[in-house]
């Protein structure tokens, strides 16, 4: 089937009334953004602007939409100066301060890890990508110059506070969370004052706090940071509370949650969520937490970590509330107010299944692996994640592919130019060989040419096996260089358990009507039904009563429809089907 000029014209049921929408259908993002650990994203003049941990300089990303970070080039802003840190650059975080911009970080004066301390750099250009960062050095008082890392900033009234862990002494090696007040940007006033040490069980697993980050909101001031060792599966962020009218040098000031706040999800394969920072959306209704993870069940501080976002709810208390890390490739909705991602009249924005032209096999997993590496292999259509890929133009002609399973980018390994190179999926990182043109090769196919090397994607030697490789080799216009390019959602059939908790879609197979009720914890924002296709469904009416949607249907035909619902953050899709 073609897939030219498929349009998401949407009709709408919104929770404040009921009306027919142009280009309604919410725009979507999946994780991961990014391949970095330590991530930290500001949102800035109409743009996100994410750093994080490259161990070798300070690399700034930015686009206009949290799914165009997968392939926003990186851009060195900051490397070794002379005479300052040389090695192992950490946790980067990016702050707007007096009409200048400055980048805290750590870094060392050797390799050896012992020599890590926080430093800073300023520029003073309104786009932190551009101008000039002058090193303004470290940060720390001379009787207290121990192993410090993470700096981060307070402000508070017209003060600014730095923040950090470290540790007590030169050779205490328990990490702590120490505050102290600073005269400008770059200089403290005084000595620190002890906040947090690693005092729960959840934090005693490498005896770790680090990575303190600070929120506001209602009248409070929150410090979370990540409690015990990146290299452990206990790894999860904390929390300290303090009234906005309270002094944060006393450290009395301070309360501190006696559980986790945002902790491993085993069920979907999220291991280890910390080092977070935090960003509000584009229109400033929404606060967003970005982080790490790993699908590594152990723990890992190594490259496994990548870019996670996630929206913050609050409670009725006035403090957040993270949720659970979601699964890496689900759909989710993007921040309100996001300026719309880039559009080709060749795809359509979405998820879809290739399925190659001389086999009829889709492209998929090997091993259904979520991990960094996986190999991409052509097996025969089973409906899973493993089959199905998230495609996004990229504005220049080429497409990122990231797969509903895991969200990792189809990539050629080592972003080689040869013939037979292997294709596997890694994090996005923003290269050439993740990015690929697709074009119509005729008859209803396309063929895919990564960016790096204009090779087309191929399964091997043209075999019809189970489970053939996929590599990329020069265009030959060979059935298994064309693939057919078809809408696949991850839909939901029925009531299954998966979605009870969120809503319900009842009759289903339906006549004249079809309702979609809310559960108490769930709250519906969209409702969208479409044909198979994604094309909007215009002959229906719709009643809304309290939390619960009715679509009449009387007048529509026969047939298989997917109903698209909007809840909290996930968008999910149910398939339905009209019986008359």
């Amino acid at each position: 089937m073609k897939m030219k000029n498929i349009r998401y014209i949407a009709f709408v049921v919104w929770m404040t009334g009921i009306g027919i929408g142009k280009d309604l259908h919410a725009q979507t993002f999946s994780n991961p953004i990014s391949e970095m650990a330590d991530p930290h994203i500001t949102y800035y003049n109409n743009t996100y602007y994410l750093t994080g941990t490259t161990g070798n300089n300070i690399t700034l990303r930015k686009a206009t939409a949290l799914n165009a970070l997968k392939y926003a080039p990186g851009i060195v802003v900051f490397t070794a100066p002379s005479g300052g840190p040389c090695c192992n650059f950490w946790a980067p975080e990016l702050h707007r301060i007096n009409n200048a911009w400055y980048i805290y970080y750590t870094a060392g004066t050797s390799s050896d890890l012992s020599g890590q301390r926080t430093w800073v750099i300023e520029n003073t250009a309104n786009d932190p990508t551009t101008g000039t960062w002058t090193n303004r050095g470290q940060i720390y008082h001379p009787t207290e110059n121990f192993w410090a890392i993470d700096g981060s900033i307070l402000s508070l009234g017209n003060k600014n506070y730095f923040l950090w862990s470290g540790y007590s002494s030169g050779s205490n090696t328990v990490q702590r969370i120490y505050i102290a007040e600073m005269s400008n940007p770059w200089t403290l006033t005084g000595p620190r004052v002890l906040l947090s040490s690693p005092e729960y069980s959840w934090e005693r697993n490498g005896e770790v706090n680090e990575g303190p980050i600070i929120l506001k909101k209602n009248g409070k001031i929150f410090l979370v940071y990540s409690a015990s060792g990146c290299w452990t599966p206990d790894y999860a962020l904390g929390m300290l509370t303090m009234s906005e009218s309270a002094d944060p040098l006393v450290a009395a000031s301070w309360t501190k949650s006696q559980q986790p706040i945002f902790v491993s999800n085993s069920a979907a394969n999220v291991y280890g969520p910390g080092h977070n920072g935090f960003f509000t959306s584009p229109d400033g209704t929404e606060l967003w937490n970005v982080y790490h993870a790993t699908t590594v069940a152990a723990g890992a501080c190594d490259h496994t970590r990548t870019t996670r976002a996630q929206k913050v709810e609050w409670k009725a208390d006035g403090t957040p509330d993270f949720g659970i890390p979601v699964a890496a490739g689900d759909t989710l909705v993007a921040p309100a107010g996001e300026v719309a991602l880039p559009a080709s009249t060749t795809l359509q924005n979405g998820v879809y299944k290739l399925t190659a032209r001389h086999s009829g096999k889709a492209l998929a997993l090997k091993g259904c692996s979520p991990a960094l590496g996986a190999d991409v292999i052509q097996n025969s259509w089973q409906g899973t994640a493993c089959q199905r890929w998230n495609i996004q133009f990229t504005g220049d002609g080429y497409f990122v592919l990231t797969a509903a399973r895991g969200g990792l980018a189809l990539d050629v390994a080592g972003c080689s130019n040869d013939n037979y190179a292997n294709v596997q999926t890694w994090a996005p990182n923003g290269a050439p060989c993740q990015q690929w043109k697709i074009e119509d090769a005729g008859n209803g196919y396309y063929r895919l040419l990564a960016r790096n090397s204009n090779k087309a994607l191929t399964v091997i030697l043209n075999s019809g096996d189970e489970g053939a490789d996929v590599v990329q080799q020069d265009w030959t216009g060979a059935e298994g260089q064309q693939w057919q390019i078809e809408v696949s959602e991850e839909v939901i059939t029925g009531n299954e358990s998966g979605i009870a908790k969120q809503f319900t879609v009842f009759p289903n197979p339906a006549k004249e009507n079809i309702t979609i009720a809310s559960t108490a914890s769930a709250s519906i924002k969209l409702v969208v039904l479409t044909d198979i296709y994604a094309r909007p469904v215009r002959d229906v009416n719709a009643v809304q009563r309290g939390d619960q949607w009715t679509l009449y249907t009387g007048n529509m035909a026969s047939g298989l429809y997917l109903l698209r619902v909007q809840h909290d953050q996930k968008e999910t899709i149910v398939k339905v089907v009209l019986e008359k």
